[in-house]
């Protein structure tokens, strides 16, 4: 083995999140043969799977080897699960350079502008997208195929000037510059119109790129414990950012267009922090309070998908981060509001299953309470019972016991 290579496996023996011991292994990784290169690929991603410069580069080593079924593989894996523009960049990339057809470049597109629309950096999507639309050919096409077109394009622009990117300046200028030569009385009436759209979404994107100046969105992801002056920034201007969208700076008229702006920072506050039960529990109770607020206002629809995405941070939250016991008893409790009590009950069945799990006690408590709400005193009971015969209990079980009978007597 090279002795640089040894050195930094010798160093992530003592520490296997040490990151400059990672940095080393993969730099050094080039050396290898392409299937062991992919097992060292494979090795980090097991422990920082959020890291998107490194789905990256393992993207771009199975490209320069033609291993383009890994590649798509590969994209499946990491596309949805890391919302960061320059794996979309580099999957659109990949689909146009395999002469990908329009059709199929246009559903990835789609996909990868509802994705990240809320990003700052996603005006390369935007743009490849609309020249889809714009740069299609309408000879041979009905009048109506090409009116369709002509509103699908307009339909595009408008959407993205009235959204804070980078590109927000350069795509009002095209539009502006599309519509005057479709017809300069509809450009002047758009123009009007759209204007204030524009200049909001160039305030909030001025801002945005001030919040984001030093903001690392590929920040490897560590535990709290290792948390030192660079993280403690990392994570103050993440919390800058999602307050800054939770006020609504775009004055969006519905209340669902705020939270998903909301939900995607805290998505990518969550590449870098996956390890911090704190930032899953506060994103997840944001959701869950966004689904209570729709539901009250009769949008069902939005209270439904906000309700999911709680549930799925939540379980997302509890992998992440297995050992913290709030995550899970979050999970179970808001199972339990939404009536899916059998889900609530294996979770806390599987905590109980860990012979190493740090505090058997307050998880039979809280299984005791909730058993206690859902099934009544007798099945509670049964809780109990079972926890008295586990020697990994202390006594405070039997005063949770107690003050279950004490209240039902009263």
């Amino acid at each position: 083995m090279d002795p640089a290579v040894r050195a930094a496996r010798a160093a992530l023996a003592k520490n296997p999140l040490n990151v400059g011991a990672w940095n080393e292994v993969l730099r050094l990784s080039v050396r290898e043969p392409p299937e062991k290169r992919r097992e060292v690929f494979e090795e980090y991603l097991e422990l920082f799977p959020t890291r998107a410069s490194v789905w990256r580069q393992y993207i771009e080593f199975e490209i320069a080897h033609k291993h383009y079924e890994q590649t798509k593989e590969l994209f499946k894996r990491c596309l949805m699960k890391c919302p960061f523009i320059g794996l979309w960049e580099l999957y659109i990339k990949f689909l146009e350079d395999t002469n990908t057809p329009r059709e199929e470049m246009l559903s990835a597109l789609k996909l990868a502008v509802d994705t990240m629309k809320p990003d700052i950096d996603s005006y390369s999507l935007w743009r490849k997208y609309i020249n889809l639309f714009k740069n299609e050919p309408t000879d041979g096409k009905r009048p109506h195929e090409v009116s369709r077109l002509t509103m699908d394009t307009r339909s595009l622009y408008q959407t993205s000037i009235a959204l804070p990117h980078r590109g927000v300046d350069k795509i009002w200028k095209e539009y502006l510059d599309w519509e005057t030569n479709m017809n300069q009385a509809i450009a002047s009436k758009y123009t009007k119109e759209k204007g204030p759209l524009h200049s909001n979404a160039r305030a909030v994107t001025a801002k945005i790129e001030q919040l984001c100046r030093r903001l690392r969105k590929d920040f490897p992801s560590l535990p709290p414990e290792m948390r030192d002056g660079i993280l403690a920034e990392q994570q103050r201007l993440w919390e800058q950012l999602v307050a800054y969208e939770r006020s609504n700076p775009l004055k969006l008229d519905h209340d669902h267009l705020v939270v998903e702006r909301v939900y995607f920072v805290y998505r990518q506050y969550l590449l870098c922090f996956n390890r911090y039960p704190t930032v899953w529990y506060e994103a997840a109770m944001y959701l869950h309070d966004a689904a209570r607020a729709a539901q009250t206002k009769g949008d069902t629809e939005s209270a439904e998908r906000w309700q999911g995405a709680a549930n799925a941070l939540l379980a997302e939250g509890r992998t992440a981060c297995p050992a913290d016991l709030i995550l899970h008893f979050a999970h179970a409790d808001l199972l339990e509001t939404q009536a899916n009590i059998p889900e609530a009950k294996k979770i806390y069945k599987s905590l109980l299953a860990q012979p190493d799990l740090p505090n058997a006690t307050l998880v039979y408590v809280q299984f005791l309470k909730h058993t206690r709400r859902t099934e009544g005193v007798k099945a509670a009971r049964e809780v109990f019972k079972a926890a008295r015969s586990d020697d990994r209990v202390d006594h405070h079980v039997y005063t949770a016991s107690a003050m279950m009978e004490l209240a039902r007597l009263k």
